[in-house]
């Protein structure tokens, strides 16, 4: 009572206090500036392995448009004509890549994150189907029940699957840290996305160095989203606290470059 009586009596040093202990309170600036990983012990590094892959014929010879989305696996399969035996993942390279990657880390566990529960749940069959890898999904189609058995039998250190596969929505506010390899098998369209899908493993107390996965389609919006955060935002290697602000700003030309062919305007953008 007694700070806004001096503001009402027109105490510029009341002022300027007021707005100090506001924002301490509600603004969003010194809360990112006192949580930042400089200022934070314990975190671990990252480290970015990204795999550019050929992308196939089948997406390119979708209806014009369908191609250019970020997921034209949910597009191809989603087509009228598509039939269980023509499945996306028997010539997606991302997920030979994939089988190839499981593979060459044999027994280690490894998270699989991905935009939607179906594209979760055709690659546990794509695994299991061409190699065999012990995999599992956790995806919001699942009550709380079946989500803790799977979590837990990818905990499983003797017996369990080495890889688990998670859609966007059914992986919020799990803690796999016990792992520390992380695919992205797509790339989400908001930069704090991205960070929620890393800080999955990217935790204090995490043991390992973060080793991030990128798989993506070259020449495609897949390739320019990956740009974008890479060399825009600097995204996978380290935490973006001002991401939000600057999808606001520039996510208005960014979505529509992310299609176009406008090689010059695009890297405008990035520089």
């Amino acid at each position: 009572d007694t700070l806004l009586a001096a503001v009402n009596d027109g105490d510029a040093e009341a002022s300027a206090r007021l707005v100090r202990e506001l924002l301490d309170r509600h603004g969003t600036g010194r809360v990112l500036f006192r949580n930042t990983r400089a200022a934070i012990q314990g975190f671990p590094e990252r480290k970015l392995h990204a795999y550019p892959l050929p992308c196939p014929d089948e997406y390119l010879e979708l209806p014009l448009g369908e191609h250019a989305e970020l997921y034209p696996e949910v597009s191809f399969q989603s087509q009228p004509d598509a039939s269980e035996e023509e499945r996306w993942w028997r010539f997606d390279p991302r997920v030979e890549w994939l089988t190839d990657t499981l593979k060459m880390l044999k027994r280690t566990k490894v998270l699989v994150i991905c935009a939607h529960a179906e594209t979760a749940m055709d690659l546990e069959d794509a695994l299991r189907v061409r190699s065999g890898i012990p995999a599992t999904v956790f995806h919001e189609g699942m009550n709380i029940l079946e989500r803790d058995r799977a979590a837990a039998y990818f905990a499983d250190e003797e017996f369990g699957a080495q890889v688990l596969i998670c859609s966007e929505i059914g992986s919020e506010g799990r803690n796999f840290q016990f792992a520390h390899h992380l695919v992205l098998f797509d790339l989400p369209s908001h930069p704090d996305l991205l960070e929620q899908r890393i800080g999955r493993l990217d935790r204090i107390g995490q043991k390992h160095i973060i080793e991030v996965h990128v798989p993506y389609l070259e020449t495609s919006p897949q390739q320019r989203l990956f740009q974008w955060y890479h060399e825009a935002l600097n995204a996978f290697l380290n935490t973006c606290p001002t991401g939000n602000a600057l999808q606001h700003t520039f996510g208005p030309r960014l979505l529509p470059l992310l299609e176009a062919a406008d090689d010059e305007e695009w890297q405008a953008l990035i520089d």
